[in-house]
């Protein structure tokens, strides 16, 4: 009886943990980290304030647990969209359209990773380079013959790192620039999203053969 009720106790924390994070992204993607309150997260997350402060000693440390959501969230999506095994750079594409997809359909959690700087806590600076570190150690999929002497393989890796910096950065300041008045909200989002993968791909292709 015991061991069923700690075990209902930790599934009812997850629910709240979970609850407070999602209203979190709602909150820090529609008012910014500076112009977040506390109360309202926990209003929306339908929690007591004191509460929230149970499982978050801060409002830095929410608005970190918010961001690894979204990026864990984007994870998956690379995942699931990347293809299995050696593939050349135009694998890249689906990749760059499902992330796409997912913006799109998700404009809250597109917000807080587009328009919120990841910067404005030491932690979340770190979250978003160990974002774009896995993200390079999988690029090599994109990139065949991957089994080179070192001069090459070293060269290779600088480069492809540069390149996959670009494409995040690139993914970054397009969806910014679509998102309410800005200067790529009327451009058709087909076009665009055509753009980017072509763009996208023509990088990795330099990488490949660099």
């Amino acid at each position: 009886m015991g061991e069923t009720s700690s075990v209902t106790s930790a599934d009812a924390r997850r629910s709240r943990r979970d609850a407070i994070v999602r209203a979190a992204v709602d909150v820090f993607a529609r008012r910014g980290f500076p112009d977040a309150g506390m109360q309202e997260i926990a209003d929306q997350a339908g929690v007591a304030r004191t509460m929230l402060y149970q499982e978050f000693a801060s409002k830095e440390q929410l608005f970190e647990a918010a961001l690894a959501s979204v990026l864990d969230t984007v994870d998956e999506v690379v995942a699931a969209s990347r293809p299995t095994g050696t593939a050349g750079p135009e694998a890249l594409a689906p990749v760059i359209a499902a992330v796409w997809d997912w913006t799109d359909g998700h404009p809250q959690e597109a917000r807080l990773l587009y328009h919120q700087t990841p910067g404005v806590t030491p932690e979340s600076l770190r979250l978003r380079q160990d974002f774009e570190d896995r993200h390079i150690a999988a690029a090599f999929v994109y990139i065949p013959g991957r089994d080179v002497v070192p001069a090459t393989a070293a060269k290779r890796w600088s480069l492809t790192s540069l390149v996959v910096r670009s494409v995040i950065t690139m993914g970054l300041s397009v969806h910014a620039l679509r998102a309410d008045a800005a200067p790529l909200r009327n451009p058709p989002a087909r076009e665009l999203r055509q753009a980017a993968m072509d763009v996208s791909v023509r990088m990795m292709r330099a990488a490949a053969s660099g």
